[in-house]
Protein backbone atom coordinates (compact mmCIF):
# COMPACT_ATOMS: atom_id res chain seq x y z
CA UNK A 1 0.00 0.00 0.00
CA UNK A 2 2.40 2.58 1.37
CA UNK A 3 0.10 5.68 1.21
CA UNK A 4 2.68 8.19 2.80
CA UNK A 5 5.86 5.66 1.22
CA UNK A 6 7.49 3.34 4.04
CA UNK A 7 6.59 3.33 7.39
CA UNK A 8 7.79 1.87 10.67
CA UNK A 9 6.02 -1.01 12.37
CA UNK A 10 6.09 1.33 15.38
CA UNK A 11 3.75 3.81 13.12
CA UNK A 12 1.77 1.18 11.63
CA UNK A 13 0.72 -0.18 14.50
CA UNK A 14 0.04 3.57 16.26
CA UNK A 15 -2.14 4.32 12.85
CA UNK A 16 -4.17 1.02 13.54
CA UNK A 17 -4.77 1.88 17.18
CA UNK A 18 -5.94 5.28 16.08
CA UNK A 19 -8.26 4.16 13.70
CA UNK A 20 -9.65 1.18 15.99
CA UNK A 21 -10.28 3.81 18.44
CA UNK A 22 -12.49 6.05 15.87
CA UNK A 23 -14.40 2.97 14.87
CA UNK A 24 -15.21 2.23 18.96
CA UNK A 25 -16.35 5.90 19.62
CA UNK A 26 -18.25 5.73 16.04
CA UNK A 27 -20.02 2.47 17.43
CA UNK A 28 -20.82 4.23 20.70
CA UNK A 29 -22.29 7.63 19.34
CA UNK A 30 -24.48 5.13 17.00
CA UNK A 31 -25.16 3.35 20.17
CA UNK A 32 -26.06 6.53 22.26
CA UNK A 33 -27.69 8.32 19.30
CA UNK A 34 -25.41 10.88 18.97
CA UNK A 35 -23.59 10.28 22.68
CA UNK A 36 -21.17 8.08 23.09
CA UNK A 37 -21.07 8.78 26.90
CA UNK A 38 -24.73 7.45 26.92
CA UNK A 39 -24.01 4.90 24.44
CA UNK A 40 -20.86 3.42 26.74
CA UNK A 41 -23.54 3.64 29.77
CA UNK A 42 -26.19 1.71 27.06
CA UNK A 43 -22.94 -1.35 26.68
CA UNK A 44 -22.24 -1.01 30.25
CA UNK A 45 -26.33 -1.87 30.62
CA UNK A 46 -26.34 -4.67 28.15
CA UNK A 47 -23.23 -6.36 29.93
CA UNK A 48 -25.05 -6.16 33.11
CA UNK A 49 -28.14 -8.51 32.32
CA UNK A 50 -29.10 -11.27 33.89
CA UNK A 51 -30.51 -14.94 33.02
CA UNK A 52 -34.24 -13.70 33.10
CA UNK A 53 -33.33 -10.31 31.19
CA UNK A 54 -31.61 -12.72 28.48
CA UNK A 55 -34.66 -15.07 28.29
CA UNK A 56 -36.79 -12.39 27.56
CA UNK A 57 -34.31 -10.24 25.29
CA UNK A 58 -34.49 -13.56 23.22
CA UNK A 59 -38.07 -14.21 23.91
CA UNK A 60 -38.80 -10.22 22.00
CA UNK A 61 -36.21 -11.42 19.67
CA UNK A 62 -38.14 -14.69 18.41
CA UNK A 63 -41.54 -12.73 18.38
CA UNK A 64 -39.86 -9.93 15.88
CA UNK A 65 -38.54 -12.74 13.46
CA UNK A 66 -41.70 -14.50 13.41
CA UNK A 67 -43.77 -11.60 12.77
CA UNK A 68 -41.93 -9.61 10.28
CA UNK A 69 -39.63 -12.04 8.98
CA UNK A 70 -40.45 -10.68 5.00
CA UNK A 71 -39.30 -7.19 5.95
CA UNK A 72 -35.87 -8.43 7.66
CA UNK A 73 -35.35 -10.39 4.13
CA UNK A 74 -36.35 -7.26 2.18
CA UNK A 75 -34.04 -5.26 4.14
CA UNK A 76 -31.07 -7.50 4.14
CA UNK A 77 -31.05 -7.84 0.53
CA UNK A 78 -31.26 -3.81 -0.32
CA UNK A 79 -28.72 -3.04 2.49
CA UNK A 80 -26.44 -6.14 0.91
CA UNK A 81 -27.14 -4.89 -3.03
CA UNK A 82 -26.40 -0.63 -1.52
CA UNK A 83 -22.75 -1.89 0.02
CA UNK A 84 -21.97 -3.84 -2.92
CA UNK A 85 -22.60 -0.82 -5.09
CA UNK A 86 -20.71 1.38 -2.60
CA UNK A 87 -18.00 -1.30 -2.45
CA UNK A 88 -17.78 -1.84 -6.53
CA UNK A 89 -18.01 2.15 -7.04
CA UNK A 90 -15.09 2.87 -4.27
CA UNK A 91 -12.93 0.32 -5.91
CA UNK A 92 -13.71 2.00 -9.50
CA UNK A 93 -12.76 5.16 -8.21
CA UNK A 94 -10.14 4.19 -6.23
CA UNK A 95 -8.25 2.20 -8.61
CA UNK A 96 -9.13 5.00 -11.82
CA UNK A 97 -5.40 6.32 -13.16
CA UNK A 98 -6.33 9.63 -13.01
CA UNK A 99 -7.18 9.20 -9.64
CA UNK A 100 -4.11 7.87 -8.49
CA UNK A 101 -2.33 10.11 -10.32
CA UNK A 102 -3.60 13.28 -8.96
CA UNK A 103 -3.13 12.09 -5.09
CA UNK A 104 0.52 11.29 -6.48
CA UNK A 105 0.57 14.79 -7.85
CA UNK A 106 -0.75 16.76 -4.98
CA UNK A 107 1.42 14.98 -2.53
CA UNK A 108 -1.26 12.90 -1.02
CA UNK A 109 -0.24 9.73 -1.83
CA UNK A 110 3.44 8.16 -2.44
CA UNK A 111 4.74 7.87 -6.00
CA UNK A 112 4.94 3.87 -5.56
CA UNK A 113 1.58 3.62 -3.68
CA UNK A 114 -1.73 2.05 -5.20
CA UNK A 115 -5.23 2.73 -5.09
CA UNK A 116 -5.53 0.66 -2.41
CA UNK A 117 -5.16 3.37 0.60
CA UNK A 118 -7.74 5.49 -1.26
CA UNK A 119 -10.10 2.78 -0.88
CA UNK A 120 -9.79 1.89 2.68
CA UNK A 121 -10.34 5.69 3.52
CA UNK A 122 -13.25 5.91 1.00
CA UNK A 123 -14.76 2.96 2.74
CA UNK A 124 -14.00 4.15 6.37
CA UNK A 125 -15.87 7.41 5.43
CA UNK A 126 -19.00 5.32 4.14
CA UNK A 127 -19.32 1.46 4.23
CA UNK A 128 -17.80 1.23 7.59
CA UNK A 129 -20.04 3.41 9.70
CA UNK A 130 -22.94 2.88 7.52
CA UNK A 131 -23.23 -0.84 8.38
CA UNK A 132 -22.52 -0.31 12.25
CA UNK A 133 -25.78 2.28 11.43
CA UNK A 134 -27.73 -0.35 9.80
CA UNK A 135 -26.62 -3.47 12.36
CA UNK A 136 -27.48 -1.06 15.34
CA UNK A 137 -30.75 -0.48 13.91
CA UNK A 138 -31.09 -4.27 13.10
CA UNK A 139 -30.43 -5.31 16.48
CA UNK A 140 -32.36 -2.18 17.97
CA UNK A 141 -35.30 -3.47 16.20
CA UNK A 142 -34.90 -7.40 16.94
CA UNK A 143 -35.28 -6.15 20.72
CA UNK A 144 -38.34 -4.71 20.03
CA UNK A 145 -36.48 -1.35 21.17
CA UNK A 146 -37.67 0.43 17.66
CA UNK A 147 -41.38 -0.04 16.17
CA UNK A 148 -42.41 -0.44 12.66
CA UNK A 149 -44.10 2.12 10.88
CA UNK A 150 -47.46 0.61 9.75
CA UNK A 151 -49.17 2.01 6.50
CA UNK A 152 -52.33 3.40 6.49
CA UNK A 153 -53.86 -0.25 5.14
CA UNK A 154 -51.97 -2.14 7.97
CA UNK A 155 -53.04 0.27 10.63
CA UNK A 156 -56.51 -0.57 9.60
CA UNK A 157 -56.33 -3.76 9.81
CA UNK A 158 -54.59 -4.10 12.97
CA UNK A 159 -57.68 -1.86 14.57
CA UNK A 160 -60.14 -4.43 13.01
CA UNK A 161 -58.45 -7.34 15.16
CA UNK A 162 -59.25 -5.38 18.25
Amino acid sequence: MRAAGPISEKWYWSLETIVGVARILTLLAIIGHGNIRRGSDQVKRLFGLRGQEWTTVGRSVRQTLVRQWPGLLIDLVLFSLLAWVLNHSIAGVANYPVVILTAQKMGVLHPEATGTPIVFFLKNLTVIPLTMVFDYGLVWWLSGKMPVRQTKGQALRSVRHL
